[in-house]
């Protein structure tokens, strides 16, 4: 059984719960208030005697639940796919790569799989330059290295540990925190 949504001219099958009636022909339906019954009818070989009601404003109900669970799982996926998003950029535009940031974004590359990256995937994304991919080279050793619990050693003997991915996750959210500060007071004052 399919239901129709006129609106959007899709159709659909209901979510039912019990048994569902076995495939047939030369049957009887009729509908009652917000039931829909179906009687007998046969499958060539057999005759049905049996009776089925299906509630239609119980099957609108679970598919509208559905309906919005799918859709608070999609905002769920975008917000996380934004914060990926944002925190990719923030990762290449501190290497002096964020003209790449949308390309990493769209082949859904995150800030944790870029130790994975070998040369030949820099060149599919589209990091042709040598300085580029070296620049690339340089950012995820030494964050490999940061990770590791080593660092970078100064000129003036000092190590300095390279940003992680969490670290650049902060550094968004409180960047992001700060916009919204910032544009609250400017429409305060106008």
């Amino acid at each position: 059984m399919y239901f129709l949504d006129p609106e959007r001219l899709i159709f659909s099958q209901p979510a039912v719960n019990g048994a569902a009636p076995a495939a047939r022909c030369a049957h009887s339906v009729t509908v009652w208030d917000d039931n829909l019954i179906i009687f007998g009818g046969g499958d060539g070989g057999r005759r049905f005697k049996d009776l089925y009601v299906l509630s239609v404003s119980l099957v609108i109900k679970y598919q509208t639940e559905a309906l919005k669970k799918t859709k608070k799982n999609q905002r769920r996926i975008r917000a996380n796919s934004e914060k990926a998003s944002s925190e990719i950029s923030a990762v290449l535009g501190s290497m002096g790569l964020r003209k790449y940031a949308e390309t990493f974004v769209r082949e859904e590359i995150t800030v944790e799989m870029l130790p994975l990256l070998t040369e030949e995937h820099l060149v599919q994304l589209g990091v042709n330059t040598i300085g580029a991919r070296l620049q690339f080279k340089s950012y995820v050793k030494a964050l490999t290295a940061s990770e590791n619990g080593q660092g970078t050693k100064l000129q003036n003997g000092t190590t300095q540990s390279p940003p992680t991915a969490q670290n650049f996750a902060n550094l968004t959210s409180e960047i992001q925190s700060l916009r919204s500060a910032v544009h609250s007071l400017c429409e305060t004052l106008h």
